[in-house]
């Protein structure tokens, strides 16, 4: 039994498929637009991913060396836990990182406000972060 005229799908004489519906008109100048658009939107949503990255890392880095330098110093795991927000574990291990320093002779306010302040904007940028990946941009 011959495929209705309107069928998607037909036999051919020699019994395989044939495609008989042509395919539908798309917009394409509206399809392209949307892509450069969303393909826009992506790059930019990356680049601000790639420098919240790059801030997380260096103020990570300078995080870590300053709570080494403490350490040298002889503050105790327990308060520089307490100032930046580490598990005591996390501590040590970012100490013994770091077995090159001298004691600096900076006083223990000195490092505690120091860690304090670096914490902070590190906690800032993780937070810009998630805030940037969650969010409902592409």
């Amino acid at each position: 039994m011959p495929a209705p005229s309107g069928s998607l799908r037909g036999t051919s004489a020699t019994g395989r498929y044939t495609y008989r519906a042509n395919a539908p008109a798309r917009p394409q100048t509206a399809a392209k637009g949307e892509r450069a658009k969303l393909t826009h939107a992506l790059a930019a949503h990356r680049q601000l991913l790639s420098h919240a990255s790059s801030a997380i890392r260096t103020l990570t880095a300078a995080r870590n060396e300053m709570i080494a330098q403490a350490l040298e110093d002889g503050l105790t795991l327990a308060t520089i836990s307490a100032v930046t927000g580490e598990n005591i574990r996390a501590v040590r291990t970012i100490g013994l990182a770091y077995d090159d320093l001298h004691p600096s002779g900076l006083p223990r306010g000195a490092h505690l406000d120091a860690l304090r302040a670096k914490s902070e904007q590190l906690k800032a940028a993780e937070g810009t972060a998630t805030r940037s990946r969650n969010s409902g941009r592409p």
